[in-house]
């Protein structure tokens, strides 16, 4: 459990300060490079995205009696499961919310940062288009699964003495069994994967250690999310690698799927070693993430 209340704001504030650091040359060089838009493209990516959000909520949420002393730990299949239902933290149930929503909201703010001045409404709706898309889609996804698994929540094994008396930890509630997929780091992991493939929209010849260190930011934000939601007993760890696999997907091939110009010109796609870059970010990102989760847990 989380026993000590680092402070956020001063977290957050580094990290932000350190993801704006990390695109110095895109400062200098202003990008006027515009997404490439297609109803061949938009109109299946934003239906497929709805019809999974309409086909989820149809779902009813199949709950269970839980008894005074919490479900049965048996049931869970995985060891490393069984092992997070001693966290039952509302404290970093709360942090979890203000972390995803700072990842969520990057990638939008470095748009506008690195956007040339005559482009940067465009850039700001090119950015929101990217993110409703690629969040509609993991959002859908999420949505089924949640609702189809009706997987409990780890609250639920724990006895009701312990469980803290807040709605979202009633026992009762549909959502005490959506479990799996996580939507926090479903969302999170979405943000994380729009802001690491943002070096490719804003300046594809960017250095390594922007995208890199653009990468890094993004898993690592994306990593505490998780981490908390675990530490909150809200969700298991299979849970938030679900969702992270989820948001990391839609995060990152809705913007594929697009292609961008500049100037008229189609922006080259990532190369390899464009990707070996980014992969090396989001491994220390998470690294980093796993540090700051432990730090905002200590004594």
């Amino acid at each position: 459990m989380i026993r000590r209340r680092t402070c956020i704001p001063a977290t957050l504030l580094t990290l932000s300060l350190a993801c704006m650091g990390a695109a110095p040359a895109a400062a200098a060089a202003r990008s006027t490079a515009q997404v490439q838009y297609s109803w061949k493209v938009d109109a299946p990516v934003l239906a497929g995205g709805l019809t999974g959000i309409l086909l989820g909520a149809s779902i009813a949420v199949d709950t269970r009696p839980v008894p005074a002393a919490g479900l049965d730990p048996a049931e869970i299949a995985w060891h490393v499961d069984r092992n997070a239902l001693q966290n039952l933290s509302t404290v970093a149930d709360n942090r979890s919310d203000t972390f995803r929503n700072v990842t969520v909201v990057l990638p939008l703010a470095l748009g506008l940062v690195t956007a040339a001045p005559g482009n940067r409404w465009r850039a700001a709706g090119d950015r929101m288009a990217l993110w409703t898309e690629s969040a509609g889609v993991a959002q859908g996804i999420t949505l089924l699964v949640k609702n189809s698994v009706a997987r409990p929540r780890p609250f639920n094994y724990r006895d009701e003495a312990v469980r803290p008396d807040e709605p979202h930890y009633d026992a009762q509630s549909d959502r005490a069994f959506q479990s799996m997929p996580s939507g926090h780091a479903s969302s999170a992991w979405c943000g994380a994967a729009l802001l690491w493939m943002d070096p490719w929209l804003q300046q594809p010849d960017a250095t390594w250690k922007r995208r890199a260190g653009i990468a890094c930011i993004g898993s690592a934000l994306a990593t505490v999310t998780a981490g908390l939601r675990i530490e909150a007993g809200q969700h298991f760890p299979t849970d938030v690698l679900a969702g992270a696999a989820i948001g990391a997907a839609s995060g990152t091939f809705v913007p594929l799927l697009h292609g961008y110009t500049d100037n008229g010109k189609p922006v080259p796609r990532p190369s390899a070693r464009h990707w070996l870059d980014r992969a090396a970010g989001v491994a220390a990102g998470i690294g980093v993430g796993m540090l700051l989760t432990e730090a905002l847990d200590g004594q």
